[in-house]
C-alpha cells in the first residue's frame, strides 16, 4: 500500500510540473528590431552581438549611387551580454551613434530582469524590466548649442527603462507590448529632457526556420509632432535560428540609430521618402 500511495504521489507531482511548464522562445532573441523582447540568457550564457544600420535604401541620400545605403553606415554596435542567471542578464556595447543631432561614440551598459515567464497553466504571460545607460566618449565641441558641448560628465549620459509584457499565443505568433522612459542630461533648448515611448512588437513564425518581426516605437514629448518633427519608429524584418546557439535577422527600419537613448530621441527619418535602411542582427551564443 506504501508503494502505491507513492507511485500516486510521483504522479502527481509530475503532472503538477506538466501543468505549470514554462513557454519557450516567445521570441528567438533578446532584441526583436529596435526593442529589446522580455527574452533573457541562460544562466552562465555569453551573446556576442553585431548590429549594423546601413544608409538610407531610397530618397536622395540612397539608390545606386550609394549601392542603396549599402556603402554607407548609419550605426555599428559590436557588444556582448551575459546572463546572470536565467532571469537577469548584463550587457556591454559600442555604437557609432546613428544621429547626427544626438550622441556618439557611446559606450552602452544595459540590464534586463525577467520578473514573470509565461507558463502553460498559471501566468499568461512573461514580464521583465531592461535598463540603459548610454556615454558619450566624443571629443568635446566648442559650439555652445550642440549637445556635444560637455560642460558637465552628466552632459554625456543618456538613460533609458521600461517594462515589457508578451505572450506567446501559439507556435506560430507571439506578440508584445511596452512602455519606456528616456532622460538626456543635456537637451536642446526647446526640447524635453525627458521623453516617454510605446512600443509594439510581434513574431510570425513562417517557416520551421524563418519568422517575420514587426517593431514600432512610437516616442511622447511635449516638443514632439509626430509625423511632423518626429516619426515612429517602425522596423519589419526577418530572423533564422540556424543552430549552434546562432540566430540571424535582416530588417528594414527608418531609425538610424540601434540604442533606444539613440532612436527615442532623435529618430526623424520618413519611410514615405525611401529613408528606411537595410540592417542585420548577428547573435551567437556560448556556455561559459
Amino acid at each position: 500500500m506504501q508503494k502505491f500511495y507513492t507511485l500516486l504521489f510521483l504522479i502527481f507531482l509530475a503532472g503538477n510540473g506538466i501543468s505549470q511548464s514554462y513557454i519557450f522562445q516567445t521570441f528567438k532573441n533578446g532584441k526583436i528590431i529596435n526593442s529589446e523582447s522580455t527574452e533573457t540568457l541562460k544562466t552562465y550564457e555569453l551573446d556576442f552581438l553585431v548590429i549594423h544600420r546601413f544608409g538610407d535604401f531610397l530618397g536622395d541620400q540612397g539608390g545606386w549611387p550609394t549601392f542603396y545605403g549599402m556603402e554607407n553606415a548609419a550605426d555599428i554596435l559590436i557588444g556582448f551580454n551575459y546572463g546572470l542567471n536565467d532571469n537577469f542578464q548584463v550587457g556591454i556595447s559600442r555604437t557609432k551613434g546613428g544621429n547626427g543631432a544626438g550622441l556618439a561614440q557611446n559606450v552602452n551598459a544595459t540590464f534586463k530582469y525577467r520578473v514573470m515567464r509565461q507558463k502553460t497553466e498559471g501566468s499568461p504571460f512573461s514580464m521583465a524590466i531592461s535598463g540603459v545607460a548610454s556615454t558619450s566618449t566624443a571629443t568635446q565641441s566648442d559650439n555652445p548649442a550642440s549637445l556635444r558641448n560637455f560642460t558637465k560628465f552628466s552632459h554625456r549620459v543618456v538613460y533609458f527603462s521600461q517594462l515589457m509584457i508578451a505572450r506567446k499565443f501559439s507556435s506560430r505568433f507571439s506578440l508584445q507590448l511596452a512602455g519606456g522612459y528616456t532622460h538626456r542630461n543635456k537637451a536642446y533648448a526647446n526640447e524635453s529632457n525627458g521623453i516617454l515611448n510605446t512600443s509594439l512588437g510581434a513574431r510570425i513564425q513562417l517557416t520551421k526556420v524563418w519568422g517575420m518581426l514587426v517593431d514600432v516605437v512610437v516616442p511622447f514629448a511635449s516638443h514632439i509632432q509626430l509625423f511632423e518633427t518626429h516619426q515612429p519608429s517602425i522596423g519589419v524584418g526577418f530572423e533564422a535560428e540556424t543552430g549552434g546557439g546562432h540566430v540571424f535577422q535582416f530588417n528594414f527600419t527608418n531609425a538610424r540609430g540601434i540604442m533606444e537613448t539613440d532612436i527615442i530621441p532623435y529618430t526623424t527619418d520618413q519611410w514615405s521618402l525611401g529613408q528606411y535602411r537595410l540592417g542585420f542582427t548577428i547573435s551567437r551564443k556560448f556556455k561559459l
